[in-house]
């Protein structure tokens, strides 16, 4: 089949990888515009962008996919089939209709749960035990289509965003290549979702990252896991920001006395910080305008006392 491929972030590189690599033919790949950064705003493009490049596939980077003359180049590619992973844009249905097949979503949560655009981190966040990905045939709606597959994986106690979004970029991609088989060969079955079941995941802000510390152990360490890419948890040191990579839910016993974002104990190779309910330990932490370091590196620096608060 000749795919055109939908892309942004980084979950999508893998399955853009492995499509490439089958014996279905990607006939392009629409991104995002190149984003300007840094102080001189300079532009810069997307490891996806420059991965397809190097396999010499046309690139297309509308600011908006849904206007008119945007259609009309879809239209003239004459694709089987258009796949989308981590594109972050919703598309109109006159677009999604373009292909000879249809569309097809590779959307990494359980659907109808965790729609929207940022499933993981809400799922690490929610303290959720499982999840997994979900290929649906797209609609107008946001998640909201006909489930054609879909697998599970558990969440371990150690996985963060990066790891998580690794393991699910893994099944997801193999489980996207047989469908896009049997679609080929028209053996495809649709399941409508099932609305009394769906929840939501909206975009993160950077203020989701702010540590109250009077929530329990285990929420701020899911905090700490699930905004480990961006924006990451974060709190503050004597009016200082600072982000918070590392943690560890303890075992410690309750300390009469001791309140809310205390710093409870100064250890050797971590700072054991006082919550609403138990204690947590920090093992890598940034101080603002320094770098990422171990704790055990950052104490040699900063003159910390414990008793002293997190936060102001």
């Amino acid at each position: 089949m000749n795919i055109v491929f939908f892309g942004s972030g980084m979950f999508a590189l893998r399955p853009l990888e492995y499509l490439y690599k089958s014996k279905h033919k990607i006939i392009g790949v629409v991104t995002a515009p190149d984003a300007k950064k840094g102080r001189g705003l300079k532009k810069i493009s997307s490891e996806l962008k420059n991965y397809s490049l190097s396999l010499g596939l046309d690139i297309l980077q509308p600011k908006y996919p849904n206007e008119r003359f945007f259609i009309e180049i879809l239209k003239a590619l004459s694709a089987d089939l258009f796949v989308v992973a981590s594109y972050g844009k919703i598309l109109s249905a006159e677009l999604l209709a373009l292909p000879k097949k249809f569309s097809i979503n590779i959307h990494p949560s359980l659907l109808p749960r965790y729609r929207g655009a940022a499933p993981m981190n809400w799922a690490i966040l929610n303290g959720e035990k499982e999840t997994g990905v979900s290929i649906i045939r797209l609609n107008e709606q946001m998640d909201a289509g006909d489930i054609i597959a879909q697998n599970t994986i558990m969440i371990n106690p150690e996985d963060d965003i990066i790891s998580l979004s690794e393991k699910l970029s893994h099944k997801g991609t193999s489980l996207l290549i047989d469908i896009a088989d049997k679609i080929e060969s028209g053996n495809i079955d649709f399941i409508p979702q099932d609305e009394r079941f769906a929840t939501y995941a909206p975009l993160l802000k950077k203020s989701d990252g702010l540590i109250k510390w009077d929530k329990s152990a285990q929420e701020i360490h899911n905090k700490v896991r699930a905004l480990l890419d961006w924006p990451c948890a974060h709190t503050y040191l004597n009016g200082a920001l600072l982000k918070i990579f590392k943690t560890k839910v303890s075992d410690e016993s309750e300390k009469a006395g001791c309140v809310p974002g205390c710093l409870a104990a100064i250890l050797k190779e971590s700072m054991l910080v006082k919550t609403g309910k138990g204690y947590i330990e920090i093992f890598e932490l940034q101080l603002e305008g320094s770098k990422r370091m171990h704790t055990r590196e950052f104490l040699l620096g900063h003159r910390l006392k414990e008793g002293q608060i997190l936060g102001r």
